[in-house]
C-alpha cells in the first residue's frame, strides 16, 4: 500500500511535467511500523500546542515538526527525532493494571484526555506486547 501511495506522489527528483504532475499524499498514521517504512523526509509530526497570542490570549494551535537534516528542517521549523516519534508511537513496558474490559466513566474521561495510543485502556488488547494477544 506504501509503495502504491508513494507512486501517486510527485517524484521530487524529476522535472514537474505530464508524467510527473504536481501532488501530494498525505496519510494520517499512528502505526509504527508504518512510520518505520517511510523516508525521514517525508514525515510530518502534528501536534496541538499552546500559542500565546501578541494581546495575551491563550489558545491551541496546529505545530508540525519536521525530522531534523531533511529538506523540510529549516531555522525556526519544530523538529524531532525518528526515535522520540516512535516512543511517542510505540513506548515500551506498558502494562494495564487489571487487563480488565469493564469500560468505566473513569475509563472514558481517560481516553479523552490521553493523546498517546499506548495510553488508551480501548485499544490495550490491540498493542503488540509480550504479554497481550499478540504474543506468540
Amino acid at each position: 500500500m506504501l509503495e502504491l501511495l508513494k507512486d501517486i506522489a510527485t517524484d521530487v527528483n524529476y522535472k514537474i511535467g505530464p508524467d510527473n504532475p504536481l501532488r501530494q499524499v498525505i496519510v494520517n498514521t499512528h502505526s509504527p511500523s508504518v512510520v518505520g517504512q517511510i523516508p525521514d523526509e517525508s514525515l510530518l509530526m502534528a501536534q496541538l500546542k499552546e500559542i500565546i497570542a501578541p494581546d495575551g490570549r491563550r489558545f491551541q494551535g496546529l505545530s508540525f515538526s519536521c525530522l531534523p537534516d531533511t529538506w523540510r528542517a529549516s531555522p525556526g521549523q519544530s523538529e524531532i527525532s525518528r526515535g522520540d516519534l516512535l516512543a511517542y508511537l510505540n513506548p515500551i513496558g506498558f502494562h494495564p493494571a487489571d487487563g480488565s474490559h469493564h469500560r468505566s466513566e473513569t475509563d472514558h474521561a481517560e481516553r479523552r484526555k490521553s493523546r498517546r495510543v499506548v495510553d488508551r485502556p480501548d485499544l490495550q488488547d490491540l498493542l503488540p506486547f509480550e504479554d497481550g494477544p499478540w504474543a506468540n
